[in-house]
């Protein structure tokens, strides 16, 4: 094909495939640049046809183009420039910035890169054809606005310099475009387990850097919940986590425009639980991610009950919902001050744990030491109620106790109830109160500071334990005891919002 038949062909396809902003750009040394258009016509002309030197890779797989011929031989690796939206791209240059190979790492990535043949190319150039690649298949918006960089050399001034050299071109780039972007960017340096993480997700080693980070500074967040996550998401998710990723420097503000906002959740989660803005306490909401989605963690207060929810973060639909009583809220209103959920009986018309606790034992004939399972308060539905259940010489005992007349309103029993391999009929070789003792113990907590405790015996493992949970001065405690010898097998702490 001659080359006036190439430059024709090449024309055409420009004009059909790429949007019409030649007219306000150049080429210089394969960087896009915006100009001011031409004033006459054959000037416009020459700026066209530099500038489809830029544009060449989004149509040369169309035309069937080699450039094998045109290409200086190339140099080994030098490094490494990943660039992460959702499409997650690594170029591997040589010491002339000339890309030496090309990888998608997810199936984003593929669409982005198509047919494009980078190799050889210089790396602005190659950069520039794959943000107008996620520009035009609207991986970058002014709503999607987030675009990570990452650099890894093993020189980390060059690296350094690399990196804030494709941070201005693209800001350039998508400034160009009408889109106020946010570009992150990082060095990296040969790590092992950074590298696990990368090829367990299928993720870049920029984008893996980024999540771990995250999870260093809020260890509620996995990395099954960020890696699914784009750029975009896992910024906002950091702002609202008030995160500050030290090593990633930053431009511009992500964008939440796709999402409904804060009011909007709110809303919906309180029009579920059929309550109004004035009607409620505590009233929070948190953008986080769950399972991969963006939703708004919203969470209220009514009365004696405490309520959660997720909302997805686009569509607005409720994806979790939960409501728990607050065991303590009866005797709080009496006292005016926090207090035990094992407090003393009467406050606020409600007989207490303690009281239901005895009535449950003397209807069951029991006397002595007993292993308490579960003591809760339930004040979900009317009338509220204790459950009591607890376990004596290879029987396990159920109740609910009416909170205000002390009325047994249930009672169950059964024998052998947690298997035999578990344990002997003699049950647990520890009472719920040492087990009590210990998590307290170590989690340097009084009795009294605790709410909200909750202690019940489980098998796990072919082996008895008990689950105790508690809360005290706005943390909230999960343990693990042995049954069987005290020891704690798991324990876990974490703020309590």
């Amino acid at each position: 094909m001659k080359n006036s038949e190439i430059e024709r062909r090449l024309k055409e396809d420009v004009e059909k495939s790429v949007p019409d902003v030649f007219d306000s750009i150049e080429a210089r040394k394969g960087t896009v640049i915006p100009m001011t258009q031409p004033k006459n016509k054959k000037k416009r002309r020459t700026a066209v046809f530099a500038s489809m030197a830029a544009a060449l890779l989004l149509v040369a797989g169309g035309l069937g183009i080699a450039f094998g011929s045109q290409r200086t031989s190339l140099g080994a690796v030098d490094s490494i420039v990943s660039l992460d939206v959702n499409p997650s791209i690594e170029l591997k240059i040589d010491s002339n910035e000339k890309v030496v190979e090309t990888s998608a790492r997810n199936e984003d990535a593929r669409i982005i890169l198509d047919d494009m043949d980078l190799k050889g190319t210089d790396l602005n150039v190659a950069v520039n054809a794959v943000v107008g690649s996620m520009l035009k298949h609207g991986y970058i918006t002014q709503d999607a606005n987030s675009i990570l960089v990452s650099v890894e050399n093993a020189d980390s001034q060059k690296g350094a310099a690399l990196q804030k050299e494709l941070t201005d071109e693209i800001s350039g780039i998508l400034k160009a475009s009408s889109v106020e972007a946010s570009v992150l960017s990082q060095t990296l340096e040969e790590d092992t387990e950074l590298k696990s993480l990368a090829e367990t997700y299928g993720i870049s080693m920029g984008k893996a850097s980024m999540i771990r980070q995250i999870m260093e500074k809020d260890s509620r967040l996995t990395a099954a919940d960020l890696a699914g996550l784009t750029i975009n998401e896992l910024n906002l998710l950091s702002s609202s986590h008030q995160i500050q990723l030290d090593s990633i420097s930053s431009t511009g503000s992500a964008s939440s425009g796709s999402y409904i906002g804060v009011e909007k959740a709110q809303s919906i989660a309180l029009e579920h639980a059929k309550l109004s803005a004035a009607d409620v306490s505590k009233l929070k909401t948190e953008l986080d991610a769950e399972d991969g989605i963006m939703v708004y963690e919203v969470e209220f207060t009514y009365k004696n009950t405490e309520y959660e929810y997720d909302i997805n973060a686009k569509s607005g639909a409720i994806e979790k919902n939960k409501k728990e009583t607050d065991d303590d809220w009866q005797e709080n209103q009496n006292s005016g001050g926090s207090s035990s959920s094992q407090s003393s009986q009467g406050a606020s018309g409600y007989i207490g744990l303690a009281k239901a606790k005895e009535i449950a034992l003397k209807h069951a004939g029991i006397s002595g030491n007993v292993t308490i399972l579960k003591e809760t308060l339930d004040g979900d539905d009317y009338p509220p109620v204790y459950e009591i259940e607890f376990y004596k010489d290879g029987t396990e005992y159920e109740y609910e106790i009416h909170a205000q007349t002390g009325a047994v309103l249930k009672s169950d029993r059964e024998r052998e109830q947690v298997s035999s391999s578990a344990s002997s009929s003699s049950g647990p070789s520890i009472q719920a109160s040492k087990a009590k003792e210990i998590a307290l113990k170590h989690a340097g907590v009084s009795a009294s500071s605790i709410k909200e405790y909750k202690c019940e015996l489980d098998e796990e493992n072919d082996r008895l334990v008990y689950e105790i949970e508690f809360y005290s001065n706005g943390m909230e405690y999960d343990y693990v005891i042995s049954a069987s010898d005290g020891s704690i097998l798991e324990h876990s702490r974490e703020q309590d919002d």
